[in-house]
């Protein structure tokens, strides 16, 4: 059961980590992208193979994220005044040739070449290495620091829900529907963290480097939701919102949407 819910935090970490990329794009600017899988392979495999090949991780990383960039950029200079259905098409073709290329292709993992459909296994995860008690104690700290962000977060969502119930007397009935509905979920994602919580102080305990992995992803999955939260809020984020309104408002302003 411990190594299940390890195995699912990890799972839900990386989609959410797809999700808020995808809903940046698609979700505030109003751009249809079909493609954003492929920017999310190119990366996993650049940094795959580089670390197989002995490459430290972190590099690995930083280098799948700028392929990855590099393959965003050369599409956004090709269909810079594509919209909506125009912008699907192409985004999902480079979608479709993303993964065409990478099942036909052989992939040089370690000192062999194997074929892609087969896929990249046995590659290294992060804090694979047992670490001493007081770095695996650090370790269950941070995960308590975001289990209580966590629970925080849920508190503090139920409890806006609260006060718009004090403050607007004329829609009593649809605030405690709301309420009703957002406690509902709010217990289960709590069971649900606290499961993952205790689950994860276990595999940090008896070292698992799954539960290293799990802590790596929750902390950047973490960091760049704070990070969007901060951007979304800032002239830049509202830009964004202007476009999916009208674009052509924030172009009568002066802004460079092109740009943007």
């Amino acid at each position: 059961m411990v190594d299940y819910l390890i195995f699912l935090a990890i799972s839900t970490a990386l989609f959410a980590l797809f999700a808020l990329g995808l809903n940046l794009q698609w979700g505030f600017t109003g751009l249809i992208n079909f493609g954003h899988i492929a920017f999310m392979t190119l990366g996993a495999y650049t940094t795959v193979l580089l670390s197989l090949k002995g490459v430290p991780l972190l590099i690995s990383a930083v280098a799948g994220a700028i392929v990855a960039a590099l393959l965003g950029l050369v599409i956004g200079f090709a269909t810079l005044r594509l919209r909506e259905d125009y912008l699907s098409i192409v985004t999902i073709g480079t979608g479709e040739l993303i993964r065409l290329v990478v099942n036909n292709q052989e992939l040089p993992v370690g000192d062999t070449w194997i074929s892609g459909a087969f896929g990249v296994q046995s590659y290294p995860i992060p804090l694979s290495t047992e670490p001493n008690l007081f770095v695996r104690l650090v370790m269950i700290g941070l995960l308590t620091l975001l289990a209580a962000v966590t629970f925080f977060t849920l508190w503090r969502w139920i409890r806006t829900t609260q006060i718009s119930r004090t403050t607007d007397l004329g829609k009593r009935t649809t605030s405690k529907q709301e309420f009703a509905s957002r406690l509902g979920v709010a217990i289960v994602l709590a069971v649900l963290a606290a499961a993952i919580y205790i689950s994860g102080v276990i595999g940090l305990y008896n070292y698992n480097p799954k539960a290293g992995l799990m802590l790596v992803l929750l902390l950047v999955l973490a960091f760049v939701y704070w990070r969007l939260e901060i951007l979304v809020r800032s002239p830049w984020g509202r830009i964004l919102k202007a476009i999916r309104e009208d674009e052509e408002i924030p172009k009568a302003l002066g802004k460079k949407c092109l740009l943007v």
